[in-house]
């Protein structure tokens, strides 16, 4: 069989994992394999495409949701994980994506010297099978967790050396620590939620069409008996 040859493994074993895939920009037309030896992506192969995955979902790292023009106050996205697999593969010229998918986002919210660090995370993998729908309405609903950071008044001050260093100057009571964390998790669930759910809808169609091409795949165009 040729994917045995010398050739296939001047490309890497079959025992490894999937290679990296390049940017679908980079892809040669109709060539998703990217392999010089896989001739019109004939042979059965696997490209690592959950880097794109990562970066398409990290693109929400420093959204910031809402801010307060008086004072420092905000609400932004902070972090996000990505984990599971995903995968192209191609065999007789067609491009069949497969993915499981755990998102986690992570977002850093203050108000008043009042700190709060809300995550929300898909409550279950998310596999190729699950339509998220437009703009993610079809997702599941998200798992939210919050947790109180800082409760301390915060002033901008300048230091000995001339620096603007932001210092504490007083301590928040509970109880209006308390309104201002419920406060932040109400813009975290009006304004992130439907962002998150959005963004991950688009990493998966994303995934979806991933070295795919338009039209018929090489070999096909003559009927040259690939199928």
């Amino acid at each position: 069989h040729y994917a045995h040859g010398d050739t296939y493994y001047k490309d890497g074993r079959i025992c490894e994992p999937p290679k990296p895939a390049a940017p679908m920009v980079d892809i040669p037309d109709r060539q998703a394999s990217q392999s010089r030896w896989n001739f019109k992506d004939f042979h059965w192969e696997e490209r690592d495409v959950m880097p794109a995955a990562k970066a398409k979902l990290e693109e929400l790292v420093g959204t910031q949701l809402w801010a307060d023009k008086r004072s420092s106050d905000k609400l932004a996205v902070c972090s996000v994980e990505l984990g599971g697999w995903a995968v192209s593969n191609v065999r007789k010229g067609t491009t069949k994506n497969i993915w499981e998918l755990e998102a986690k986002v992570w977002l850093l919210g203050s108000r008043g010297g009042t700190e709060l660090r809300v995550c929300f995370a898909t409550p279950a993998p998310l596999d190729h099978e699950v339509d998220p729908g437009l703009e993610g309405a079809a997702l599941p609903e998200l798992v939210v967790e919050s947790t109180v950071g800082s409760q301390g008044v915060r002033q901008k001050v300048v230091d000995k050396d001339g620096e603007v260093v932001e210092k504490v100057v007083a301590e928040v009571d509970s109880e209006r620590a308390m309104r201002n964390s419920e406060m932040l998790l109400k813009l975290a669930k009006r304004l992130g939620a439907p962002l998150i759910r959005k963004k991950i809808a688009e990493t998966i169609g994303m995934l979806a069409i991933f070295g795919h091409r338009e039209g018929p795949s090489p070999g096909q165009e003559k009927g040259d008996g690939t199928d």
